[in-house]
Formats: structure tokens, sequence, C-alpha cells
């Protein structure tokens, strides 16, 4: 099945319908119901998908180091929550960035290669270089090679829960017990810093609420879209099989017509024969 359907996603989608009807027919007849049941379910790939295939079977390092830097990524995150220095999770997260930025360009001039319009299909073509990145059965799917349509990142691409990483509130520490006498406080300036501080905390949490709601946003626009190339590809593969389904009746029809033609003439030397039988009895 691996080499099957290996085979059929390295084709171009156009072709990808037909090859698959063909191998179908081919198991059939050597016997392989059970794999053939398997290969006609395989979907033809979307051109996002499409693009990404091509990137594990032609630039595979590339793609295999994309997955390190993200496992990379997770791991720095890990330490700058634990209390490392930060400084190690944004140099991970820019080194993956570039990663996909790379490997995108790259998907993007196949497209460009098959016919596509510049700059077409780029939104899913990150989504699932950056899926790829972040989650480790994402991974594993793109080094397959063998996509049917493109890949959806980790909600908020699965590295910050933000509200996780919300400062905590600071509290005013106990003072130790016959501590000396702390010099008089301005109580103005005092709830006037914890007026900065709490509208500080109201506009984060409000910034961080948007930004979910951005990314839940971008999120349900990709499904709608995989959803929908989804159905252009099962309408076509519909297409393909209707249009195969009319050349076989009109195949059917011109045998047909053929048949009728020669049973015609049969009918026609028959009737000459009869009349020709019926002129020498009556001269009897």
């Amino acid at each position: 099945m691996e080499d099957a359907a290996g085979d059929l996603y390295g084709l171009d989608p156009n072709d990808f319908v037909a090859a698959r009807n063909d191998l179908v027919k081919r198991l059939k007849k050597e016997g392989d119901k059970a794999l053939a049941a398997e290969v006609a379910k395989l979907k033809r790939p979307t051109p996002a998908a499409w693009a990404v295939n091509q990137l594990a079977r032609r630039h595979r390092e590339d793609v295999e180091e994309l997955v390190l830097l993200g496992e990379a990524l997770r791991d720095a995150q890990d330490r700058a929550l634990a209390g490392d220095d930060p400084g190690d999770l944004r140099q991970a997260g820019r080194a993956r960035r570039d990663a996909v930025a790379r490997l995108a360009d790259r998907a993007g001039r196949l497209l460009v290669e098959r016919g596509g319009a510049a700059g077409a299909h780029a939104g899913e073509v990150t989504a699932t270089l950056e899926a790829a990145s972040l989650d480790e059965e994402a991974g594993a799917a793109v080094l397959a090679g063998r996509l049917s349509t493109e890949l959806e990142p980790p909600s908020g691409f699965g590295l910050f829960d933000l509200s996780a990483s919300a400062p905590a509130p600071r509290t005013k520490p106990e003072p130790p017990e016959e501590a000396p006498q702390a010099p008089e406080v301005d109580e103005g300036a005092r709830r006037e810093a914890e007026a900065a501080v709490l509208e500080a905390r109201r506009r984060w949490e409000e910034r961080t609420a948007q930004a979910k709601a951005a990314v839940e946003r971008v999120a349900a626009r990709r499904r709608s879209v995989q959803e929908a190339e989804a159905e252009i590809a099962r309408l076509e593969d519909a297409l393909t099989d209707a249009q195969r389904r009319l050349r076989a009746a009109a195949r059917d029809a011109e045998l047909a017509e053929d048949a009728a033609s020669r049973a015609e003439d049969s009918v026609a030397k028959a009737a000459e024969l009869l009349r020709a039988a019926e002129r020498r009895l009556a001269e009897l």
C-alpha cells in the first residue's frame, strides 16, 4: 500500500485519478481485491498538499531539518518556562520561521512551474509546514510525502498558552516580625502605581483575548478553505468517472449501431433470397 500510494502521490494532481483507477483495475485483475479497495479510497491531493509532497521528495533533508527545528523550539520553550534565559527561545523560534519561509518559497516556485499563479495556495502551504514543525504526527505525515490535503497548525501554533504566561500579580510581602520601621510611603503615588498596574493588566488580558480570537478565526477560515478544496476534488473525481462512463457508453453505442447495421444487411439479403425463391416457384 505504501509503495502504491507513494507512486500515486508523486504524480501531478491532474493525472492522479486516472492513474489510481487504472491501478485499481489492475489489482482487481491480479486478484488483490483488498488492496484495490484501499487504493480506491485514496484522494487526489490539493495543489498545496501536492507542493508539500514534492518538498518531501525533492528537498527531504530541508524538511527533516524543519521538523528538528520544531523539536528544538519546543525544548527551548520548556526551558524558558522553567526559568532559563528566553534568548534561546527567541533564537529557536527565528530559525524555525526562517526554515518555514524558505520551504514555502520553494513550494511556491513548484506550483508556478506547474502553471499556477504566483502566491496561490501560499497560506495553505505555510500552514502545513507550520504544522509539520509544531506537531510530531504532522511532521511524520509531511515526511511521508502522501498528503491529500493541507494540514492545520495546532491552535495558537501549539506553542504558547498566553494565559499561562501571564505575569503573576504582585502581592505586598508581609513584613518580618520586629522589622525596622519602614519609611512613610506616599499613598497617592502608591495608589497611582497600583492603578497603572491594573490598567496594564487589563490591556494585556484584552490583547491576549484578541490574539486568541484572531488565531481561532484564521483556523476556521483555513478549515473552510480545506473543506472547499476537498469538495472540489470530490466533484472533479466524480466528473472524471462520469466522463469515463460516457466514453464507455459511446463505445457500446457504436458497437450496437454496427451490429444493427449488419443485421439490417442480413435482413435485406434474406428478403432478396425470399423474393427470388418466390419468383422461381411462380414460374413452375
